[in-house]
This record gives structure tokens, C-alpha cells and sequence, in this order.
């Protein structure tokens, strides 16, 4: 089982998610985050300090249209460039490197490549 060593830290979230976490499980280090865009579309980033992974669950009322999890993940940040601000994760693992982004202002945008090696 891998942590997460480096992760945005609890204003850093707020600010990103103009909003506190919806699910927090201290003794996981699990925290849940869920946000609206103007087109209704709703995200759910949720991720696990203590075991190593991050998920997101993507839905349109109450259809879900997207779900992934990934495992292993040792950081991720929050990125502000000139064209947007977004969360990104990136893993590498002996065979396979996988890399998400996840933009939500104004729109959300997530973004999942999986390269096996």
C-alpha cells in the first residue's frame, strides 16, 4: 500500500472546490469532495491519504455517466496555468503510467490516459 505523500492542503482544496468536504474519514485520510457546474454535470473527487488512491464519479442527475479509480498514487497538485486551474494526478508503475486532470470552473473537464509501458 502506497500514502500519498504530497497533496494540496485543506485551503488549497476549499479554494479549488469553493467548498468543504462533503465526506471526510479521519482514519483513512479520506476525503470527498463534490462540486455543480452550470450544466448540471456533477463530480465527486474523492482520495485516500493512508491508502494511496484517488477516484472521481462523474453524473447527470442522478446518471451516472463516468467512474474511475486509481491506485498507487504517491501526489497530486493543483495546477493554475494561463488557460485554466485543474487537479492533477500522475502515476508510474513498473507497466503502466496514468495521468488524470480535472478542471471544474466553468465547466467540469476530466481527462484519463492510461499508457501500459
Amino acid at each position: 500500500m502506497m500514502n500519498i505523500k504530497n497533496y494540496p492542503d485543506s485551503i488549497d482544496l476549499l479554494d479549488f472546490f469553493d467548498s468543504e468536504p462533503v465526506f471526510i474519514d479521519l482514519s483513512s485520510g479520506t476525503y470527498s469532495y463534490q462540486v455543480t457546474d452550470c450544466l448540471g454535470i456533477n463530480v465527486t473527487f474523492t482520495f485516500s491519504v493512508v491508502e494511496g488512491w484517488i477516484s472521481a464519479e462523474v453524473k447527470i442527475g442522478d446518471k451516472k455517466i463516468q467512474y474511475f479509480i486509481v491506485e498507487g498514487v504517491s501526489e497530486f497538485s493543483i495546477v493554475k496555468d494561463v488557460m485554466a486551474e485543474y487537479i492533477s494526478v500522475k502515476t508510474l508503475s513498473i507497466d503502466r503510467e496514468c495521468k488524470v486532470e480535472l478542471k471544474i470552473k466553468p465547466n467540469i473537464i476530466l481527462n484519463i490516459s492510461s499508457i501500459i509501458r
